[in-house]
């Protein structure tokens, strides 16, 4: 069987690539791939455009799911808890603002500094930048009807969910601002402190923007 050193190997001997550019290959086949703490820190090296869309939809579905036990994504990163469930096409709405809408807005932020841009991009960093907070709303689900609604009458029978919910939400929302920011910089291809001071600007005008927004919401 063929291997695909035999096949480098075969064009070189053809003249179809030069012996530089075979060897250049032969070492980008020999060497090994991203390690899963690499890949977890920076996921967009390995995620195609396409698998990000796909997976910003499967998180949408999530979140519609998760809407029906009373759970909200009323923010550009926030997760909530609420007495009831909210009907499909609020949920539906608030997903259109902290998806389409806040990749959006960092598409245009971004165009003020990187005039080559592409809204696509910075749909798919959103996208999988959102996946970080599934796992805050699938806690909260069982764990906030454990916790007090006033925070004064908290006892040592609410301390357990709290913990618990703290130790899930504080390590998913860290995450949330890593592949977000990783996201827009591999979408808009700033670098240093103007890639910083943009991020930091536009996480601002989204998290104020989408408050805003979903204020008019029923």
């Amino acid at each position: 069987m063929t291997t695909s050193r035999d096949k480098v190997l075969e064009l070189v001997a053809s003249g179809k690539i030069s012996a530089a550019e075979g060897d250049g290959l032969l070492k980008a086949m020999a060497a090994p791939g991203p390690g899963f703490w690499h890949t977890l820190w920076n996921p967009f090296e390995r995620l195609s455009l396409s698998v990000s869309l796909a997976l910003g939809v499967a998180g949408v579905l999530a979140a519609l799911v998760l809407s029906h036990f009373n759970v909200r994504f009323d923010g550009a990163f926030d997760v909530h808890a609420m007495n009831s469930s909210v009907s499909l096409s609020t949920a539906l709405i608030e997903q259109a603002i902290v998806w389409p809408g806040v990749a959006l807005l960092f598409w245009l932020g971004a165009l003020t500094l990187a005039r080559s841009a592409r809204a696509v991009d910075f749909l798919a960093a959103v996208a999988v930048a959102r996946l970080a907070l599934l796992p805050v709303g699938i806690a909260t689900a069982p764990l906030a009807p454990l916790l007090p609604r006033d925070v004064s009458t908290t006892s040592t029978t609410h301390l357990l969910p709290l913990i618990v919910l703290v130790a899930i939400a504080l390590p998913a929302l860290a995450l949330f601002f890593v592949w977000l920011y990783r996201g827009f910089r591999h979408a808009s291809g700033l670098r240093g402190a103007r890639c910083g001071v943009a991020f930091v600007t536009l996480l601002v005008l989204a998290e104020v923007l989408s408050k805003v927004a979903l204020n008019y919401l029923p």
